[in-house]
């Protein structure tokens, strides 16, 4: 796993990645390792909600702004959105084990 600090960037930049302050291509960490930020992005892209009136994916409060949501995931959920990154570099890196065998 990524260390305190490079996870810290991830949650952020998945965050930001939801709330549309940045596009999922801008994002890129380069302290992290190639799969700890693709699931930055797989996070950000989850958490995204479907419509430009931002409610929370994981706990219906809203309507936010874009800095507003953004705001709201980082102090309320970055320990879910943390163990949602967790959870997809682990999914990740079982699958790319697969296909190496």
């Amino acid at each position: 796993m990524p260390s305190e600090a490079v996870m810290s960037r991830l949650v952020e930049g998945a965050a930001r990645i939801a709330s549309g302050l940045i596009d999922v291509d801008e994002f890129f960490y380069p302290l992290a390792p190639k799969i700890a930020v693709t699931a930055a992005r797989n996070v950000g892209l989850r958490l995204r909600p479907p419509t430009t009136i931002y409610y929370c994916i994981l706990c219906n409060r809203g309507p936010f702004t874009r800095k507003g949501y953004y705001l709201h995931l980082i102090r309320v959920h970055s320990q879910s959105i943390r163990r949602m990154i967790e959870y997809e570099i682990e999914r990740l890196g079982e699958t790319s084990r697969g296909q190496v065998e």
